[in-house]
């Protein structure tokens, strides 16, 4: 779970902290119990509250870590508040100021030191680590061997991190000198000069962090193939190669999860925690998820009528599985291919009898000229409905949502059916029908007009002030 305060906001967490408040006490149990329960079955207490009603909503542990952080984010807005009310506060702060800049600078040469003339001393720390706290759990399953290999990876990203030679390394220098000037100069700046500074390098902090251990974005062209065919539609993954300490009902489906080298989406059971070998799997399947061990925990695989129903032509596993008589092995050995014939494609035609639906295998199928996550194009060819007994229905391999906006013919607002949540369908007009389909929801657009409707009187008010 990635949390960040950013330099200022970690300013003022610890002021609100060595400051007496009678909110404190409150703030610090909510922020500690949030941490503690984010280490999972590493903290005694976690079993037994994950057995409660409520907190078994809680889908992992990691989720704990928003408890921590809006406690800490209370800390820090009454932190902001006493000390922009209270001068008497301001030789703590200039302290804390200083304190800070001087913790940090120790941090990155003491960093510095340690992955490069220390390496050796943490690699033994780290194996120490994980062959006292790790190896033996549900989790980490594999020899320490393995776990070893991973350390030179992520010892060069946090050298690279800190290595002076790189710009990176003073992006959080520079927000922290501009946080010093402005508690230096407390009584001497405009008050609502130092917040509008403020809030921007909150801003700024927040938008370029970045974890230490890598960057979590991955350029598609730069990913192998997968090794295996490409679907015709879609394809439902299932992986093995982890144990998860958490029960089977927290795992959720995603549908879809589109495979970045073959731009087809698949059907993946996706879980946390990651799952150890995560890089094989992405160079091998040529895009990443994590999976609990039971690999189909639903039953998905074996409920064919609605697997057809979602195009599903083919299920990829890492491990060999036990599948009814219908899924005939195409590739059996790593990463293991079994298709399934007779899916339904991403768009076809058919007909609503009360709840049944049916297609028409005497149609031809629609023509699909755009198929991506928010916008489609597609052709369809409707008939008169005295013809089969009823009007032609494009059914549509995508889950019905109220922001998806549909332009027929060039005529806006046509009407859509809901069909078990899953497709979106729309009646056609005989003849050809020219479809282009949108996700464009109002709460979206709203929300974007809002946010710059504030941020723009936001702006306007500051300026005013500090020219006055």
């Amino acid at each position: 779970m990635q949390v960040a305060f950013s330099v200022v906001g970690l300013f003022f967490i610890l002021f609100f902290l060595l400051n007496k408040n009678p909110r404190r006490r409150w703030v610090i149990l909510a922020s500690l119990f949030g941490i503690s329960m984010a280490m999972g079955k590493f903290f005694f207490v976690y079993p037994l509250l994950h057995n409660l009603p409520v907190f078994s909503w809680f889908r992992d542990p990691d989720r704990y870590w928003h408890l921590a952080a809006w406690a800490l984010g209370l800390g820090a807005a009454y932190a902001w508040d006493e000390w922009f009310q209270n001068d008497g506060l301001f030789s703590k702060g200039r302290k804390l100021a200083a304190g800070i800049g001087m913790s940090v600078l120790a941090f990155i040469a003491a960093g510095w030191f340690l992955v490069t003339a220390g390496r050796p001393l943490l690699e033994s720390l780290a194996a120490w680590g994980i062959q006292h706290f790790l190896l033996g759990d549900p989790l980490h399953t594999k020899p320490l061997a393995d776990y070893l290999a991973r350390l030179p990876e992520k010892l060069n990203y946090l050298s690279f991190n800190l290595d002076p030679h790189h710009p990176r390394v003073y992006l959080p220098l520079f927000a922290l000198a501009a946080l010093i000037a402005a508690v230096w100069n407390r009584k001497n700046w405009n008050l609502n000069g130092q917040k509008a500074l403020l809030l921007a390098l909150v801003f700024a902090d927040l938008m370029c962090f970045r974890m230490p251990l890598g960057n979590s974005f991955y350029d598609p062209a730069a990913l192998p193939p997968p090794a295996y065919p490409a679907p015709q539609n879609r394809s439902l993954v299932l992986l093995s190669q982890n144990t998860s300490p958490l029960p089977n009902q927290y795992t959720e489906m995603a549908y879809p999860n589109m495979n970045l080298v073959y731009g087809r989406p698949n059907l993946v059971i996706d879980a946390n925690p990651p799952m150890p070998g995560y890089a094989k799997i992405m160079a091998d399947l040529g895009w990443f998820s994590w999976v609990y061990k039971d690999r189909d925990p639903m039953g998905f695989s074996k409920k064919l009528d609605e697997v057809r129903w979602l195009g599903i032509d083919q299920i990829v596993s890492d491990h060999s599985l036990t599948l009814p008589a219908e899924f005939k092995a195409t590739q059996d050995h790593y990463p293991f291919v079994y298709g399934l014939s007779l899916v339904f494609p991403k768009a076809f035609l058919g007909i609503v009898r009360g709840k049944l639906m049916s297609m028409d295998p005497n149609k031809n199928l629609p023509k699909i000229r755009k198929w991506d996550e928010t916008l489609l194009s597609i052709s369809a060819s409707g008939s008169d409905p005295m013809n089969w007994g009823g009007p032609d229905i494009l059914f549509i391999q995508k889950t019905f949502l109220p922001g998806w906006k549909a332009l027929v013919n060039g005529t806006p607002d046509h009407p859509f059916l809901e069909n078990k949540g899953v497709f979106t369908l729309l009646h056609l007009s005989p003849g050809m029908n020219n479809v282009e389909l949108k996700y464009a929801p109002t709460s979206l657009r709203l929300g974007f007009f809002l946010f710059f409707l504030f941020f723009s009187v936001f702006t306007f008010y500051q300026g005013r002030r500090l020219s006055a």
